[in-house]
C-alpha cells in the first residue's frame, strides 16, 4: 500500500472517530483533544530533534493541563484570575527549566513553549463541537 493510501485511510478514520467523539459526549471531544494534541507535540519533537524527555514532559504535561483549564473556563469553572495564575505558573515553569537546564538551547525551549500554546489554543476551541450532546454548557 502506497503512501498516499494510506493517508486516505487513516484520514477517513479520523474523520469518523472525531464525528463519533462529537455526538457522543463533550468528554469524548475532550479526550479526543488530548490524543491530538499528545500526537502533534510528539511528531514536534521529532521534527525540531528535541531530545531532552524532562522539556518534552513539561510541554506534553502543561500543554494537557491548558486545554483543561481552556474548557474549564469556557464553560464557567474556573474563574479568570485561576486561570491566569495557571498561565503564569507555566511562563514561570519554563524559564525556571531554562535557567536550571543550561543543556537546553533558549531555541527549543521557546519553541516547544510556543508549539504547545499554539496547538493547546487552537485545539481548545474544538472541544466546543462536543456541546451539540449538551447545549446547556454553552450560553452566547
Amino acid at each position: 500500500m502506497n503512501n498516499l493510501a494510506k493517508r486516505i485511510i487513516s484520514g477517513i478514520a479520523l474523520i469518523i472517530i472525531v464525528f463519533g467523539a462529537i455526538f457522543l459526549s463533550e468528554y469524548s471531544m475532550l479526550g479526543i483533544v488530548f490524543i491530538i494534541y499528545a500526537l502533534s507535540i510528539d511528531e514536534y519533537k521529532r521534527m525540531m530533534k528535541v531530545q531532552n524527555p524532562f522539556l518534552y514532559a513539561i510541554v506534553l504535561i502543561s500543554g494537557l493541563i491548558f486545554i483543561a483549564c481552556n474548557y474549564l473556563y469556557l464553560t464557567g469553572h474556573l474563574a479568570m484570575h485561576a486561570y491566569l495564575i495557571f498561565i503564569i505558573s507555566v511562563l514561570s515553569a519554563y524559564l525556571l527549566y531554562y535557567l536550571l537546564f543550561n543543556k537546553t538551547s533558549m531555541v527549543n525551549v521557546s519553541g516547544m513553549m510556543f508549539s504547545s500554546v499554539w496547538i493547546a489554543g487552537s485545539l481548545s476551541f474544538f472541544v466546543a463541537l462536543g456541546w451539540i450532546t449538551s447545549p446547556t454548557n454553552y450560553s452566547p
